[in-house]
């Protein structure tokens, strides 16, 4: 063999080199990006069905403070808040609200519609009494699953 035949195989076999670690490296990268889409895919149900009713409920809630005489503002903000931290109290981890968490998709829907139909209530009175239903009724016997939470919680669901 004559050398500048020797010199080109070493060149190919160095770019045959940097070439693995090249597609080494965008397959790491590849996986990463699968990752953090399958993680963004997962919060999916969490915001569809928790976190966007609850936050059209405060909105709604904070529009009808807003037009409510002032002497009622005291009292309404009072009952409002116990009605919402009793919610909150009762609604579970995060991570069971995942797409990929402990609740099933019907009672999430089911949720989300509630808390939905609250929002479409004229006076305040009347979304505190649906609230107040919603709270007890729909989500008042929800089961624990203290493996999800680091304290005991409860869930919306079976």
């Amino acid at each position: 063999l004559r050398f500048e035949d020797i010199d080109c195989v070493q060149q190919l076999e160095r770019e045959v080199q940097e070439l693995a670690a090249q597609n080494h490296e965008v397959e790491k990268h590849h996986e990463s990006m699968n990752c953090f889409w399958n993680n963004a895919q997962n919060l999916t149900e969490l915001w569809l069905y928790r976190t966007v009713p609850r936050l059209d409920l405060y909105k709604e809630l904070h529009s009808q403070l807003e037009d409510a005489p002032q002497e009622d503002l005291l009292v309404n903000i009072c009952g409002a808040n116990q009605w919402l931290e009793d919610l909150e109290s009762k609604l579970g981890s995060l991570e069971a609200w995942r797409n990929d968490g402990a609740l099933r998709v019907e009672d999430k829907k089911m949720f989300g519609k509630a808390v939905n139909e609250l929002c479409r209530e004229r006076e305040f009175g009347d979304i505190i009494a649906k609230l107040e239903d919603v709270t007890t009724r729909h989500i008042g016997g929800l089961l624990k699953f203290p493996a999800i939470a680091t304290e005991p919680q409860t869930v919306f669901g079976t």
